[in-house]
C-alpha cells in the first residue's frame, strides 16, 4: 500500500512539475517578438545590419497598403519567392517580391490599405500560366 502511495505521489509530482514547464515555454513564446523583416533577409542569406535595414524599410513600404499582419506579409512573399525559385527564377529574392507587392498594391488598389492577399493571388496565378501549370 506504501508503495502504490509513493508511485501515485512521484506521478502527481512529476506531473504538475511537466505541466509548469509546458505553460513557462508557452508563456515565454508568447512574449517574444520575431523580426519579420530579419528573418525574411536571413532566408535571402544577407547578414549584414546595412542589408537587414534595406528589407526593414521595404517591409514598412509593403505594409502601408496593406490590412495584412506582419506574420501573413512574411508568410505570403517568402511563400512567392519560394514558388517563383521552384519555378525556375533563382534570381527571385523576398526582397524583390516585397517591392513588386508593396508596388502592385500602391497602384492597384483605389483605397488603402486594402487586403494585399489579392496581390498575393495575381503573383501567384501569372507565375502558374507562365510555368504552364
Amino acid at each position: 500500500m506504501k508503495k502504490v502511495f509513493i508511485a501515485l505521489l512521484v506521478a502527481l509530482l512529476v506531473g504538475c512539475s511537466g505541466n509548469a514547464r509546458t505553460q513557462q515555454k508557452s508563456s515565454t513564446k508568447a512574449n517574444e517578438t520575431i523580426d519579420y523583416p530579419r528573418a525574411l533577409a536571413l532566408k535571402d542569406g544577407k547578414k549584414q545590419p546595412e542589408e537587414i535595414d534595406v528589407y526593414r524599410q521595404e517591409f514598412e513600404n509593403l505594409k502601408k497598403p496593406c490590412l495584412e499582419n506582419d506574420e501573413t506579409l512574411t508568410g505570403m512573399v517568402y511563400a512567392f519567392t519560394k514558388k517563383a525559385k521552384a519555378s525556375g527564377d533563382e534570381s527571385s529574392t523576398n526582397l524583390d517580391t516585397m517591392q513588386s507587392f508593396a508596388q502592385s498594391a500602391e497602384s492597384g488598389f483605389e483605397r488603402k490599405p486594402a487586403l494585399c492577399i489579392q496581390v498575393y493571388q495575381m503573383y501567384v496565378e501569372s507565375l502558374q500560366e507562365g510555368s504552364g501549370k
